[in-house]
């Protein structure tokens, strides 16, 4: 198999993944579902760059953004943190449920952290985050 159809496949396999339900998911979590919550190196670009993001996230949260090897990684573990909700003034509908839990004490699964911090980032950080968008080979 040549390098551009292991890419191909790939990229094929996680949109599968993507766009799976977790109601179609026999007893378990749909990993792949989770997996678009990281931020990667392919979502910056020269004006939304990870290093801009995390400075904003302490200028305005006042919060330290955990170290790692690169920003990127630092960005992967504070999604982690199920306590980032506190410090983030702007949360959505669709983030609620999930506070809710956590204010009534409950914890929730790793990935379900990732996912509500991830939202939660692209919301009050516009400017600075990037939209996680599904890519698609032809």
């Amino acid at each position: 198999m040549d390098y551009k159809s292991l890419i191909k496949s790939y990229a094929e396999s996680l949109r599968r993944h993507f766009l799976r339900s977790k109601k179609n998911i026999a007893d378990g979590v749909d990993i792949g579902r989770y997996i678009y919550f990281e931020f990667n190196d392919g979502e910056f670009d020269l004006i939304k760059t990870p290093e801009a993001l995390i400075k904003a996230i302490n200028a305005k949260c006042g919060i330290d953004i955990p170290r790692a090897y690169t920003p990127i990684n630092s960005l992967n573990k504070l999604l982690e943190d199920q306590g980032l909700y506190k410090v983030m003034s702007i949360q959505s509908n669709e983030s609620l449920a999930l506070i809710s839990r956590l204010k009534e004490g409950q914890n929730l699964s790793y990935f379900e952290v990732k996912e509500l911090n991830r939202l939660l980032i692209e919301l009050n950080y516009p400017l600075e985050t990037p939209k996680r968008q599904l890519l698609f080979f032809s």
